[in-house]
């Protein structure tokens, strides 16, 4: 079983314009300042994630998925 080393994190509009991304090596991933104020409540937004192992080689990917930002 491969396991993952890094993961590629994107977010992106419902047209699929990439907001942010990031490679990490952690199991979460933190939103710059800059970016959380300027997502706006009630929009929907898309976000995947691709595990690679040690060789860059890709061994899941989350596929596309929508969440829809709330006011709290």
């Amino acid at each position: 079983v491969a396991v993952p080393v890094r993961f590629g994190v994107r977010l992106m509009e419902v047209d699929r314009r990439e907001v942010w991304s990031t490679f990490t090596p952690a199991l979460e991933a933190d939103l710059p300042p800059p970016v959380r104020t300027a997502l706006v409540p009630g929009r929907t937004l898309l976000w995947d994630v691709t595990a690679y192992d040690v060789s860059e080689a890709v061994i899941a990917e989350s596929g596309e998925q929508s969440f829809r930002l709330v006011l709290r």
